[in-house]
């Protein structure tokens, strides 16, 4: 998948590396804030809470709470042995509480296959396999069960199935208030971060994570990673453990655990509260990890970003360079470079922004647009995700568009190794996506593009009295009442007021176009000869001035 964003601690091209399942193992940046006291001691609270909520088989509902966003999910494994080519199958919420459902059949494994609607007709020849995939995420006004009953159904039959499963989760930021369990769920994840304050330690020092978590719920799962700038790994030191890291020589700009911890065994209504600390020799060098666009320095966009196109086979959608700075409205850095990450959610992005603590597309597991640029998937092997600034529409990206909606990441990097210094602007979504409709996101003011410096026309530096040199423009591009540069820009050739004495100049004409100036050196001393250059939208105005010597 896809600056710092463990979701976040990781660079891009790392980050499409992760399965999107994965991604809720990362999303602990999404949600901090400033940094605490170096001094302090007091545990670093930051991160994000992923908790699993029951599916009641008996009651066919799942326990909803106002204000919380849940994620619904029936997977439908299809016994293909039990249909044939020709048979209609067809996905129905038998409580019909849940509306908007859209489903998703998957053929052959095969997301080039896949075909979105309610209904769907077996082919001729006959899939291997067909799974359905029926997702939706909710808003409830209020407590309460949600009655949620899918089934899949050919000729009025329930359709044997090889397997099914049905879930629903919410994902949701943590402070120092904790998470409250509710009644149904099951699994509650931590995911978190921790940076290092580099000014407590040096290289060869020893670096303790620890983390913890009231109450006494079942440990289910129990990773953690390190890392240094832009999500470069830093490697354990034989014997440590996943908890023990070593400050690196030479000592990098900014070191950060991430961490995924995994409980099961919930209580309803036990407030769950979450620590994290680093410590070396004992004193704690924990702070709170900075928000985008990650430690100092990093890439700030400049204005100018848009998305435009329309979804219709053969057309394109097309995202144009963003600029990037080292501070927040600073230069452009000329050397850095931009690529693209294409994600397909089911949740609009309303404004194009660099915080993505806004986004909650991430939070309903997008898929992405995957490197050939044709097929939508999540990824989970290298270098998967589609860069381009130019996405051509196929039909079978169509169909697995529609009714999703497209965002973008424009993803800005310069430098390397060490020295990489990166940022990220995530772009407008655009849909609902269908057939025809047309898409258009812009960010910032547009930077306009560095004008060049016109050609200047050579002008001799000496003339001896009496005698003249000539002042060269285009044979072709000038007029009957200026000239003009090599450019096809007007110039104009004159001698400076306060040395008229000096110098004199005439037009050449040739095809009553002028195609030059004669300069005549009059009596000795010295004379200013202006070549003045319009300018363009492509080039800047240009006056020069050359100080001739007139001798005898």
């Amino acid at each position: 998948m896809n600056p710092y964003r463990k979701l976040f601690f990781m660079p891009a091209k790392k980050l499409r590396k992760i399965s999107i399942a994965a991604i809720f193992a990362l999303v602990a940046t999404l949600f901090q804030g400033a940094s605490l006291s170096p001094a302090s001691a007091a545990p670093v609270y930051s991160g994000s809470v992923s908790v699993t909520r029951a599916y009641d088989s008996d009651t066919n509902s799942i326990q909803a709470y106002s204000g919380e966003r849940l994620y619904v999910n029936f997977r439908y494994d299809v016994n293909v042995t039990s249909v044939e080519s020709g048979d209609e199958l067809t996905f129905d919420d038998l409580e019909n509480e849940i509306t908007g459902l859209s489903a998703q059949w998957n053929i052959n494994n095969n997301y080039m296959n896949r075909v979105t609607a309610l209904t769907y007709t077996v082919p001729d020849p006959k899939p291997t396999s067909i799974e359905l995939t029926v997702s939706k995420t909710l808003t409830p006004s209020a407590n309460g069960p949600i009655k949620f009953d899918p089934v899949v159904t050919t000729d009025g039959a329930t359709l044997t199935a090889n397997s099914t499963y049905t879930s629903a989760s919410l994902n949701t930021s943590i402070t120092s208030a904790g998470y409250t369990a509710k009644d149904g769920d099951q699994y509650l994840y931590y995911y978190g971060s921790v940076c290092v304050d580099m000014a407590q330690v040096a290289a060869d020092d020893e670096l303790v994570l620890s983390t913890t978590i009231t109450g006494s719920p079942t440990t289910t799962s129990n990773t953690t990673s390190w890392y240094g700038p832009n999500g470069m790994s830093i490697n354990a030191i034989s014997p440590q453990t996943d908890l023990e890291r070593t400050v690196p020589s030479p000592e990098p700009t900014q070191i950060s655990a991430s961490f995924n911890r995994g409980f099961s065994g919930l209580t309803s209504g036990f407030k769950y509260t979450f620590s994290a600390e680093i410590e070396s020799e004992g004193t704690s060098v924990g702070i709170t990890c900075p928000l985008l666009p990650g430690p100092t320095p990093g890439l700030f966009p400049v204005g100018g970003a848009s998305v435009t196109g329309t979804f219709s086979v053969g057309s394109k959608i097309t995202v144009t360079p963003n600029k990037w700075s080292l501070t927040n409205g600073g230069a452009v850095v000329a050397a850095a470079t931009t690529e693209y990450d294409w994600y397909l959610c089911t949740t609009p992005l309303t404004a194009a922004t660099t915080d993505f603590t806004q986004i909650e597309c991430f939070q309903d597991q997008p898929e992405q647009v995957l490197a050939s640029g044709t097929s939508i998937g999540y990824t989970d092997g290298p270098n998967q995700g589609f860069t381009g600034a130019s996405l051509t529409i196929t039909q079978g990206l169509l169909t697995s568009m529609t009714g999703k909606y497209l965002m973008v990441i424009v993803n800005g990097a310069s430098g390397s190794g060490m020295s990489l210094k990166r940022g990220d602007l995530f772009m407008k979504t655009c849909g609902p996506i269908a057939s025809g409709s047309t898409c258009s996101s812009t960010y910032g003011t547009p930077v306009a593009p560095a004008k060049k410096t016109p050609k200047a026309a050579t002008v001799a530096t000496k003339v001896k009295v009496g005698k003249t040199f000539t002042i060269s423009l285009h044979s072709s591009k000038g007029t009957a009442s200026k000239g003009a540069n090599s450019d096809g820009l007007a110039a104009v050739v004159s001698v400076a007021s306060a040395s008229k004495a000096f110098c004199s100049v005439t037009k050449i004409v040739k095809s009553k176009k002028i195609t030059g100036y004669t300069v005549k050196g009059l009596k000795a001393g010295k004379c200013s000869v202006v070549v003045a250059i319009s300018g363009s939208s492509t080039f800047n105005a240009s006056s020069k001035t050359t100080v001739v010597t007139v001798s005898k």
